[in-house]
């Protein structure tokens, strides 16, 4: 389902969005309109921090996850505050339900470089932070869209080490992800 809005040639910047305004923007069909309709998002966050230390072997960052139900399409942004020392890098990858298909991308901000990329499968491993690359208190966001098939179940993020290394990577607390139903 595709949804497309022009701006009215009336309305100019710095404009107060009036709810006419946003009613133009969400149109009458789409996934836009459903948000509107169904605008409280799914929501988790981080309560403390999640470490790995010489450890390549992805595993669950608890507290960032959402439940699904079957055939149902939901997106998602996770807002990951991290601290990455320059040998481990850091690599990232979601766990879904049965058949279920999860794509998206992410960005990520280090002490000299924005990294960011187009991720055709989130449950595969993905170095969202490179090798060679300090990030102390740095910030990854991560998006995606989640095709369920006919099982329910968790979406749910996961982070290890890139290369094995002692020095720590973080995942800071208060990390979090958002989540909204689109179908």
């Amino acid at each position: 389902m595709t949804a497309s809005w022009n701006a009215p040639t009336d309305r100019t910047t710095g404009d107060v969005i009036t709810a006419t305004i946003w009613n133009d923007l969400l149109g009458a069909s789409g996934s836009l309109q459903y948000l509107k309709d169904n605008a409280v998002p799914t929501t988790s966050y981080t309560t403390s921090d999640f470490t790995k230390n010489a450890d390549t072997t992805v595993s669950n960052v608890t507290g960032l996850s959402f439940s699904i139900g079957a055939s149902e399409v939901w997106y998602f942004e996770v807002d990951a505050q991290c601290k990455i020392p320059a040998t481990p890098g850091m690599d990232m990858a979601f766990t879904v339900p049965s058949g279920a298909a999860v794509t998206g991308s992410y960005i990520s901000a280090t002490t000299s470089t924005i990294r960011s990329n187009r991720v055709a499968n989130w449950t595969a491993e993905n170095q969202v932070f490179a090798s060679g690359a300090t990030a102390e208190g740095k910030t990854c966001r991560l998006s995606g869209v989640v095709v369920n098939s006919s099982t329910a179940g968790t979406v749910q993020l996961q982070a290890a080490q890139n290369t094995s290394n002692a020095s720590d990577c973080i995942i800071y607390a208060g990390s979090f992800i958002i989540a909204w139903r689109l179908a």
